[in-house]
């Protein structure tokens, strides 16, 4: 092909700069297809594994035996290997290993997925399996409260698939679009002189949005109309960059919420540490000499000290929650019980404030959960009733009760709280009355506690209030 004439030379350059283009479209739309192919394999096989535990929890009546053929036979049709494990690594049941060769399996303790799911609660690992010498990926979820008559001592259930025919798909994928890209050069070949102006212009954008993406900006959107090729490719990098887009709003919003607990917890801090440290000062400074004020100031040293102790307790708590490391206990328990401690926990601190409460009649009721920690929420929600309504106020808690939950109700005709607070009553460190939650020794944390707890529980807590008339708390249990 001669370059002496604007045509080839045109052509020539079309050619070379679809070249370009095409690559690293091609790269990037690559990159992101194998990480989403995989991200949804990992999210597929995440619900696998919640189904499973949900069928081994209701497997009581089937032996390890038939629970295996059945494994083998759902194995056949999913392709997806499944395996059971206990917290010492041995397997109790797969899918792909008859039941009589479980006792032969390797212990998989130390397998990555399964040390990832002992620290975090779930992890995955992609790796060569040695006898298939194809590529695997690997998810394993810690299900401590999966309690299954068919296999006792369960702690990890792990999921399994090839990647084999996900490698097959991606490199026909890759196949059609490098035949794409060589059909699209073949056309620029031959109609570069008709079309160039037409071309030129949606070039144009897509090198634009390239750019604007390597430096970080990801809110531009191409709009080429037409329905060739090109269009094909601005589709792909639109829905490219969106979502990397919407990925770095939520890693924004995220570090947002950091900074603000980060603040928050300083702020907290800081007080107590501050008032601490001036009593101590006035103290060295002669005060301490003093019997009248030295004892007053020792108090009130005393009073920042366990207010920290009671912060920091608060925020291990709601780590613990937060991090998944909180163990729960279910158990069916009668209610009764439940009210009878909170009666007596409660008798001498209503008493002093000529408080009146009244808890109701729970016989023959049982709930399934953990009793210390629903005696922690009542018990940090009467509290709360307690602390900050006037002397003389009425507290009630009583349940009602359907086919297959029962719903409690913590209830007072004190002061009430204002409409605009209730949407963010049960965030961390949120406080209606600042200085009054300070001076009963509230943290700031005891309503999101409670909210993490009854949501373990899988339930749900809401707040109904009208000033001057009185607050409502309800929490919905299973029976």
């Amino acid at each position: 092909m001669k370059l002496n004439t604007i045509r080839n030379k045109i052509s020539l350059l079309y050619i070379l700069f679809a070249v370009v283009i095409l690559t690293i479209a091609g790269i990037v739309i690559d990159l992101e297809m194998e990480s989403f192919v995989k991200k949804n394999i990992e999210t597929n096989l995440m619900r696998e594994i919640d189904l499973l535990g949900t069928y081994f929890q209701a497997a009581n009546n089937i032996s390890p035996e038939d629970l295996s053929r059945r494994l083998a036979e759902h194995l056949k049709k999913t392709q997806v290997r499944v395996t059971a494990i206990d917290s010492a690594g041995r397997v109790l049941v797969d899918s792909d290993i008859k039941y009589d060769k479980i006792a032969e399996a390797e212990n998989h303790l130390w397998r990555p997925e399964i040390q990832l799911a002992l620290i975090y609660g779930s992890g995955k690992d992609i790796r060569l399996s040695k006898s298939t010498n194809h590529e695997y990926f690997y998810v394993a979820k810690k299900v401590d409260g999966v309690n299954s008559v068919s296999l006792p001592g369960l702690r990890f259930i792990r999921a399994s698939l090839s990647l084999q025919s996900m490698n097959q798909e991606i490199s026909d994928v890759r196949w059609n679009i490098f035949m794409a890209g060589l059909i699209v050069l073949l056309l620029v070949f031959l109609l570069s002189s008709a079309i160039s102006a037409r071309i030129a212009r949606p070039v144009k954008k897509i090198i634009q949005k390239v750019n604007e993406v390597s430096r970080g900006n990801y809110s531009l959107k191409i709009d080429v109309q037409s329905n060739d090729e090109i269009k094909v490719l601005s589709d792909s990098i639109n829905k490219l960059t969106a979502k990397i887009n919407g990925d770095m709003i939520e890693l924004e919003r995220l570090a947002k919420i950091r900074s603000q607990f980060l603040a928050n917890v300083s702020h907290e801090l800081r007080t107590p540490l501050f008032s601490i440290q001036a009593f101590i000062e006035t103290l060295m400074q002669g005060a301490i000499n003093d019997p009248a004020v030295n004892q007053k100031y020792l108090k009130k040293t005393l009073a920042h000290v366990d207010r920290l102790n009671f912060l920091l307790t608060d925020l291990i708590e709601i780590s613990r929650i937060e991090s998944g490391d909180l163990k729960l206990s279910f158990r069916y328990f009668p209610v009764s019980e439940l009210f009878a401690q909170l009666g007596e926990s409660f008798r001498t601190s209503c008493a002093m404030r000529n408080m009146t409460l009244e808890i109701a009649a729970a016989e023959n009721l049982q709930v399934y959960g953990d009793k210390s920690k629903l005696l922690q929420v009542f018990s940090n929600l009467i509290g709360n009733a307690i602390k900050y309504n006037p002397d003389g106020t009425t507290i009630k808690v009583f349940s009602r009760e359907d086919k297959e939950s029962v719903t409690f109700y913590i209830e007072d005709n004190g002061v009430g709280i204002e409409e605009e607070h209730l949407p963010r009553l049960f965030e961390r460190f949120y406080r209606v009355d600042k200085e009054r939650s300070r001076e009963t020794g509230g943290t700031g944390l005891g309503l999101a506690i409670v909210k993490h707890i009854v949501e373990a529980h899988g339930g749900t807590i809401s707040v109904s209030s009208v000033p001057g008339q009185g607050t409502t708390f309800c929490f919905r249990l299973k029976k």
